[in-house]
């Protein structure tokens, strides 16, 4: 069962929707065993620090987190971001904005004042008002520092198939990794999480989502994660990312302050009882006014209904026959004249028409009958008409007026009634109340309220004072104790800083607190520092074996043993060789250690305080004379070699690597190609005593420096290795002069090998003359340059023609045309050219063809940059590789080209035997494959007739990439254009086109693929817009299979005639092109591509020899060459896809991606040194095979090679290694 850590990257506070606040939820996850935590309340920061705060007091592991509420494809989703610089302005601004577009909810009051009294950001923008899309959001946290998840992600896309898309797409917009380990998800959801993220290379977090506080039988917040799931998204979220600012070490001493205490207990009590009194006037007595008035409202209309239900009786009566009409009137007016309500039974009811006429009126009796149309109260209002219109618009109504006060004609006072039409009889009743009444209502409440109140002000200011007086001793002595406990807390940080080691407290195997020195050598902050267990510092490795030892003695009670030697891993990853001192100790009931770190080699040098402070070095080194001439230092016998002293003349020497030397402290394996080789350097001094080796180091653009290093082992007591002892001299000197030796008997052995030279090194800088430009001008230019023609180009500077000689004698002088003439009327037009980087052969072999004395060499622009001349290649004429390739392009039959092409095995197997480099024979038997194809295809293009459409012929593998070696077998392809037309008839064409090449390479001596990836098969001879559809899917699906032939097909080179077929490489160009874009905007096709890289293991090396190599079926003693290249062809390959790198060859390849900085100088000077060195075994061993009649084959067996092979295949297979570490860095995240 994997090992899991408790974590819970997902929990809110009171600050957005949860019900704790931070200090409170902090210690519920304290108490459920939670070790590390981050607050990720929805868009708001302000719990952060508070959370952070408690976190450190509980030992609680702290990351920055927010849940931001976006919109993925028009639906809400929620985005998790973790590590972020929380003070990030644009961040800052972008939380605004969610909140501001998002309604506060009722679940959260807090909440909503924020929102509604939210303030602008400090530099004075205001924030939008607008939902964010996720790919904003993503883009902001990553320019503020952090990374991002997706929340609970079934909430956005319940089906795993559908989500599967949608997390690729997000990953192309950055997102970083999705929340796989969800509390409320059930085991196999979460592991289809988990899967999901492993299939989109997405990093994984997990929470429990807590929000509500819980009960007594709450479940434990907290999920357990995977540790090394955690210490992925720890190390991509937590290390080397900002973190909020610790409060300084060195606070202000703060003495309690009764000004200060009354205002912060004094001032918020009366404020509070201010506040309630001011709320029942301001607020509750206005509401309790209308509260009543609406009542009062609707009781009048209630009685007034009850009454006109009185009328609507005796209308029944009356359409009954019970009573004549006017007797129902009458009746029904007397009843109603005699009803009374109220607390003293003066409310009545009257009785009116709409003419306006007092029906009734029961106070007021002398206006019965007649018209009161006219009648006014005291403000005016003809109040009977009113009563009228408001019957007559709407059948009822309210309506203010001023009348006497119920019985009493003397006093008039407001008063509101509810009227209501009888429409049988067309009369209009109502009844009324006194606003008076209302009012005496209310003042009498008033003055209750006010009267309880002053009592409650009075009773809380007693208690208040006695309060106030107890809080004020409370807070003197704790006042007193914080003043006691901060002086002994900066008594002893002071003394732990004042140390010249580290010191590091760990509790519970997790780290608590590191001094500034700890921290420096870790080379991480403190906040990180809590992020990490005991062994993420020191790896359980070897060289720490006896550290873990030590640590397992002293938490079992055993007295510490003094200092040990082992390792601390930084931040970096790199090692640092330090002395561990391991001692318990108990904080607050908890048991825990003590180590005290010192790193070595620190501020080494010729003054030897390393030696002093570590206790291990301790016998002063005067058998090194500091006045040396050459460099003399002592180093540790390790895979990190700290060096622990030198001299001055060692200085410089050792300055060129300290740069990248972690923590300032020097080491011998940057001196070295890679770690492998120093392991082997180091292996050698501990089987023999002692070691040399002549380095060349980088020290800036495009200087190196030699140095030769030997080295002595000191043994200690127990004749274990204790010291390198070392001389250090600079060679560069002597080793320019060796290599200008050698390189000079190389070129003498290699001269009959001239015409594999680049034809520029022979090109004269071109005459280039304007079409329009006279002859005469032009003459005089040609001969001031003592050149033989003038390019004529174009304003673009293509050229268009060219002016010789020869043209001069037969067109200017035999002709007697006028000097003035411009000279593009007698100029050669088209020029015949090739790229400037072509070798000689190939020069002569156009020359040849075209029967033409001049050639212009065009650069990647298509520019001239040159001309060659013929007679300066008449001294090559039958050179190995023309003879072939002019006897390839004359023969009129299969049969002939055959015949030719046969015998490029043995020009070969002579060319090797003289010690040529291995790029001149892959380029020389290239090359006649090239020809031999070429001229089979124009055979049976003669055979078949002309082609239906525009194609191209692709060499691919080894052919396409021009490594072609003795071995080399046939891959090939054709893609024609796309087109209307009979589309079975065209492949038929292409189909018995590619048939017949493929039939005549296999008899011209390279066999068939195994894989049948050749121009004869159906699947590989399709138009265009198929292989794009290929690419397409090899490059999404990713699949085991896909990537094999991706990466046998994305090496294509198109092989025809350059001047006879530019539809046809245009093909290749689009093809390539959109190959390119395609593969761009799928970066996860990157880490499959990487990973298939991966997959060969270089052979086991023990003491710096190959003791087991080969592949399943394979004799373990045997060595595959082909297999040992590919990794180097394959990271060739990869950076060329992602740089778009347009060259196949791997040398080619190399060259342009340090050219482009993305290999330095170094790095691909190794790596094409390994590849030339496994290309130069591979031919030998075949020319050898071949001339001794056995089969040719890509193994060699290390057991019989010579030390200096031996050697060269143990450098590069070292350079494998170094090549997979770089792509595993690269594109896996150094996985």
């Amino acid at each position: 069962m994997s090992a899991t850590t408790r974590v819970e990257l997902h929990c809110h506070s009171i600050y957005s929707d949860g019900s704790l606040p931070p200090g409170a939820l902090v210690e519920q996850l304290a108490a459920d065993g939670v070790a590390h935590a981050s607050l990720t309340d929805h868009d708001t920061l302000e719990g952060l620090q508070a959370f952070r705060n408690a976190a450190s007091r509980n030992g609680i592991g702290f990351i920055t987190g927010v849940e931001i509420t976006t919109l993925c494809n028009g639906q809400e989703a929620h985005l998790l971001a973790y590590g972020f610089d929380p003070e990030h302005r644009q961040l800052l601004r972008l939380l605004d904005a969610v909140r501001v577009s998002k309604p506060p909810t009722s679940e959260n009051l807090a909440g909503a004042i924020r929102h509604r009294s939210s303030m602008p950001p400090d530099d004075g923008e205001t924030p939008r008002n607008g939902r964010v899309q996720i790919e904003e959001a993503i883009e902001t946290v990553h320019a503020a520092g952090g990374r991002t998840f997706l929340a609970h992600p079934f909430t956005l896309e319940s089906d795993p198939d559908r989500l599967d898309p949608l997390l690729g797409e997000l990953k192309s917009q950055g997102l970083d990794g999705v929340e796989a380990i969800y509390g409320r998800y059930s085991e196999s959801e979460q592991q289809q999480l988990r899967s999901l993220a492993q299939q989109h290379d997405l990093l994984v977090s997990g929470g429990s989502d807590v929000h509500d506080r819980g009960g007594a039988g709450r479940s434990p917040l907290g999920v357990d994660m995977p540790t090394e799931l955690w210490k992925r998204f720890r190390d991509a979220t937590g290390r080397g990312r900002r973190s909020l600012d610790e409060a300084s070490h060195d606070q202000p001493r703060h003495r309690m302050k009764r000004r200060h205490f009354l205002l912060h207990v004094l001032v918020p009590t009366v404020l509070a009882m201010s506040l309630f009194v001011g709320a029942i006037f301001a607020v509750f007595l206005p509401a309790f006014e209308r509260s009543l008035l609406d009542r009062k409202r609707e009781t009048i209309r209630e009685l007034t209904q009850s009454a006109w239900s009185i009328l609507a009786a005796y209308e029944r009566d009356v359409q009954s026959g019970l009573l004549n009409p006017v007797e129902a009137r009458e009746m029904a007016a007397r009843r109603i004249e005699d009803l009374r309500y109220g607390s003293e039974g003066k409310d009545y009811f009257w009785i009116q028409d709409l003419q306006p006429r007092i029906i009734m009126h029961p106070y007021r009796p002398e206006l019965n009958g007649t018209d009161v149309s006219d009648y006014v109260d005291q403000r005016g209002v003809r109040i009977f008409v009113k009563f009228a219109e408001v019957a007559r618009e709407s059948g009822g109504g309210y309506v203010n007026y001023v009348w006497q006060w119920k019985d009493d004609p003397r006093r008039f006072a407001p008063k509101e009634s509810y009227v209501k039409i009888f429409e049988p009889w067309g009369w209009v009743i109502g009844t009324g109340l006194y606003t008076e009444d209302v009012q005496a209502e209310i003042e009498s409440l008033e003055t209750n309220l006010l009267r309880t109140s002053v009592g409650i002000a009075v009773l809380v200011a007693l208690l208040l004072l006695y309060v106030l007086r107890q809080s004020l001793r409370v807070e003197r002595a704790r006042s007193q104790a914080e003043e006691g406990l901060r002086e002994s807390t900066a008594r002893y940080r002071s003394l732990v800083e004042a140390t010249s080691e580290g010191t590091l407290l760990v509790q519970d195997g997790r780290c608590r607190y590191g001094n500034a020195i700890l921290l420096e050598a870790a080379d991480c902050r403190q906040e990180e520092l809590q992020l990490l267990d005991l062994d993420d510092l020191l790896p359980r490795r070897a060289e720490n074996a006896e550290v873990w030892a030590e640590i397992e003695r002293v938490e079992a009670g055993e007295p510490a043993s003094g200092g040990i030697e082992g390792v601390l891993r930084r931040s970096d990853d790199t090692l640092v060789e330090c002395i561990f001192a391991i001692s318990a100790m108990s904080l607050a009931g908890i048991r825990g250690l003590i180590l005290l770190v010192t790193p070595l080699g620190r501020a080494a040098g010729r003054s030897g305080a390393a030696e002093a402070s570590s206790g291990i070095a301790h016998q002063a080194l005067g058998e090194i004379a500091e006045a040396a001439p050459i460099g003399l230092l002592r180093a540790r016998p390790t895979s990190q070699g700290t060096v622990l002293r030198y001299n001055r003349a060692a200085e410089p020497l050792l300055a060129a690597v300290q740069e990248a030397a972690p923590g300032g402290v020097m080491t011998l394996p940057p001196l070295f190609p890679d770690q492998a080789a120093w392991e082997e350097f180091l292996q050698e001094t501990r089987r023999d005593g002692k070691a040399e080796r002549t380095l060349r180091l980088p020290i800036g653009d495009p200087r190196s420096l030699s140095v030769r290093i030997e080295a002595v082992v000191t043994r200690d007591e127990r004749d274990e290795p204790r010291y390198l002892d070392c001389s250090i001299e600079d060679v560069t000197a002597t080793a320019r002069q060796q290599a200008r030796r050698e390189a000079l008997i190389e070129r003498l052995q290699a001269s009959m090998l001239f015409l594999h030279e680049p034809v520029a090194h022979l090109a004269s800088e071109p005459v280039l003359a304007d079409p329009d430009e006279p002859v005469r001008e032009v003459v005089s230019r040609i001969t001031a340059a003592e050149a033989s023609a003038a390019v004529v180009t174009s304003p673009s500077g293509e050229p268009i023609g060219i002016f010789t000689d020869q043209d001069l004698r037969e067109r200017i002088v035999a002709a007697g045309t006028d000097l003035q003439t411009p000279i593009g009327r007698v100029m050669t037009a088209p020029v015949k050219s090739i790229p400037e980087n072509a070798e000689i052969y190939e020069a002569l072999a156009a020359m040849e063809r075209d029967s033409i004395q001049h050639l212009a060499l065009e650069d990647r622009s298509g520019r001239v940059s040159g001309v060659v001349h013929h007679s300066e290649l008449l001294q090559f004429p039958n050179y190995g590789p023309i003879v072939l390739a002019r006897d390839i392009d004359r023969s009129d039959t299969v049969e002939r080209v055959v015949s030719a092409a046969l015998r490029a095995p043995t020009l070969a197997a002579s060319l090797i035997e003289s010690g040529a480099q291995p790029a001149q024979v892959t380029s020389m038997l290239t090359s006649v494959c090239d020809a031999a194809t070429v001229r089979f295809i124009e055979l049976a293009r003669r055979e078949l007739g002309p082609p239906p459409r525009p194609f191209v012929f692709l060499a691919l593998g080894s052919h396409g990439r021009e490594e072609m070696v003795l071995t080399s077998d046939q891959d090939n392809a054709l893609v024609y254009a796309d087109g209307a037309g009979d589309d079975a008839a065209v492949q038929e064409y292409f189909l018995d086109l590619g048939r017949r090449v493929c039939g005549w390479l296999d008899d011209a001596g390279y066999p068939y693929c195994r894989g049948e990836i050749m121009a004869q098969n159906p699947k590989w001879c399709r138009p265009l817009s198929v292989w794009k559809r290929y690419f397409e899917e090899w490059i999404r699906a990713a699949e085991p299979n896909d990537l094999l032939e991706f990466v046998a097909f994305f090496d294509f080179r198109p092989v025809s005639r350059e001047q006879d077929d530019s539809a046809g490489r245009a093909l290749a160009d689009e093809l390539r092109e959109h190959v390119f874009t395609d593969a761009a905007g799928h970066p996860a096709f990157f880490s499959h591509l990487a990973q298939q890289a991966l997959q060969f293991k270089p052979p086991v090396r023990l003491f710096g020899r190959i003791i087991a190599g080969g592949t399943a079926g394979e004799d373990a003693r045997m060595v595959n060459l082909k297999d040992a290249q590919a990794p180097l062809t394959a990271f060739a390959r990869l950076y060329a896809l992602r740089e778009r790198i347009e060259q196949t060859n791997t040398l080619d390849r190399l060259e342009a991606l340090a050219g482009s900085a993305v290999l330095s100088d170094t790095s691909a000077e190794q790596t094409i040194s390994a590849q030339e060195s496994f290309t130069r075994l591979r031919l030998q061993q075949q020319a050898v095979a071949l001339s001794a009649g056995r089969e040719a084959d890509n193994l060699v067996a290390y057991h019989r090679l010579g030390p200096v092979d031996q050697a060269m295949l143990n450098q590069s297979f070292a350079q494998v290694a170094a090549v997979q570490k770089r792509v595993s860095y690269d594109f896996l995240g150094g996985t």
